[in-house]
């Protein structure tokens, strides 16, 4: 948080060495910079094992199950009955934007890069919101809609052997850039699918996860009169 106010500072330094005389009197504020810097927001896992843990502990005979609405689902090679057809996860992170109010006429842009990692034999998809101050989400990341993730690689057996993994870089408008100063939250959702789309009986294990990885990148136009 505290690098939208400090990273300036560390352009003293060029700014001095760069556009002084030799009195040190005179300082054109006529000079450009266009410094970038990176931070994360941060990341998030997924697991989906209390829903698994749950249904464990509501039937009495695992050998003798009736079928779930969803058909069967496998965990830890048990056969359970699948209540849900997915599951829902969210994260809230604190982040405040309202620093880079005072710079926010010097941003050129400012872009989110998502890494993503799938690392269950099933579909799932995530959604990252920008919220306010009373947690009122005012935008999102993935404007169409949420982001959906294929599903890992996997064996015959049906056994993770690959996750999936993708890196996506979103650039924001002009006027998602202008509203930052007002976001104080990113939230982050995801939905983890517990059936296969081929239809086959899913396969889970403990040690399964999605995850959700987040920075941003920032570039900035500054003279040294904004200094």
């Amino acid at each position: 948080m505290t690098k939208l106010k400090i990273i300036p500072f560390f352009l003293l330094h060029f700014v001095f060495s760069a556009c002084v005389d030799e009195n040190l009197t005179n300082i054109s504020e006529m000079v450009h910079f266009t410094p970038t810097y990176s931070l994360p927001v941060g990341t998030v896992s997924y697991s989906i094992n209390d829903y698994f843990e749950s249904i464990i502990e509501t039937i009495d005979n695992i050998d003798t199950l009736i079928q779930g609405p969803y058909g069967y689902v496998e965990y830890e090679d048990d056969t359970l009955p699948n209540i849900l057809e997915y599951v829902e996860r969210r994260d809230d992170k604190e982040f405040d934007f309202s620093t880079i109010s005072d710079q926010i006429d010097n941003v050129t842009y400012l872009m989110f890069r998502i890494n993503l990692t799938n690392g269950f034999a099933t579909e799932a998809s995530t959604q990252v919101y920008f919220a306010g101050a009373g947690m009122n989400i005012t935008d999102s990341l993935f404007r169409e809609g949420p982001r959906l993730i294929p599903p890992g690689d996997t064996n015959e057996e049906g056994v993770i052997v690959n996750n999936y993994t993708d890196q996506i870089d979103i650039e924001l408008a002009e006027n998602q850039i202008n509203n930052l100063p007002n976001v104080r939250y990113i939230i982050i959702t995801g939905k983890v699918y517990t059936v296969s789309n081929d239809r086959k009986i899913a396969k889970f294990y403990r040690e399964y996860s999605i995850n959700v990885q987040i920075g941003i990148r920032v570039g900035l136009e500054m003279t040294a009169g904004d200094i």
